[in-house]
């Protein structure tokens, strides 16, 4: 592998394991003999079913079905290329499906709390999930016109990438922003007139300790009932 695509596959971040793993030569179509090789290797490997992967909690079939839906629906060729792990590499299906199931709930808890984040962090999951997937199918490349030509693209999805991080930076800018000016205006209404803001607590505090003494000593001494309580009783009875 040449220097400069090692320089691009390295920010390509988490996940690149699996991904090379769905691109290993007993996955593709490639019908050679190098691959039928790798494919009688990968029968005679003990294969653990998919109960037992579920049993002893490593998917379930919950993380399966929201992990699939979430590749689906945001990146149908990675969703296709996982199901095909499921028969031949389990054990990798299996840690394929955590690390979407992980993405796809961390992402979607924001689209209800936090509209605007949400948006660029699904932007961000769907690039990274391209550029990872390019990334492993150019180490199969041996054409060099091919290979520069998918580099170059990789290279655009990085860019996008960068350009996709720097908008999720300023969405927290402007949230800490928010933040700073609000706890600007509370120590400036505390240093205007720091009697009233004394006074206050005191207050605050005095009607807590109220509260306290009311409620114990309704526990120690309970009422009695009054006269009225007590005929009421006695005629239900």
């Amino acid at each position: 592998m040449s220097r400069s695509f090692s320089s691009l596959i390295i920010p390509v971040g988490f996940g690149c394991a699996v991904v090379m793993c769905v691109f290993s030569p007993g996955l593709t179509d490639d019908s050679t003999a190098k691959s039928q090789s790798a494919e009688s290797r990968i029968d005679k490997t003990p294969k653990t079913s998919k109960l037992t992967l579920v049993s002893a909690g490593a998917v379930t079939p919950s993380d399966e079905a929201i992990a699939l839906d979430f590749a689906q629906a945001h990146h149908p060729e990675l969703a296709g290329l996982v199901i095909r792990l499921q028969k031949r590499m389990q054990s990798q299906y299996a840690r394929a499906i955590q690390e979407l199931h992980v993405d796809a709930t961390r992402i979607n808890r924001l689209q209800q709390r936090l509209p605007e984040r949400y948006d660029v962090e699904l932007k961000i999951w769907k690039i990274s999930s391209r550029a990872r997937l390019l990334a492993a199918r150019l180490i199969h490349v041996g054409n060099a016109k091919a290979r520069e030509q998918g580099e170059s693209n990789l290279k655009q999805l990085l860019l996008e990438l960068t350009e996709a991080k720097a908008a999720k930076l300023k969405l927290e800018e402007q949230r800490l922003a928010l933040r700073l000016e609000t706890v600007r205006r509370s120590i400036a209404l505390i240093q205007d007139d720091s009697e009233a803001a004394a006074d206050r607590e005191l207050a605050r505090l005095k009607r807590s300790l109220q509260r306290y003494s009311k409620t114990k000593s309704t526990t120690k001494n309970p009422a009695k009932p009054t006269a009225k309580q007590v005929s009421t009783k006695l005629e239900n009875n």
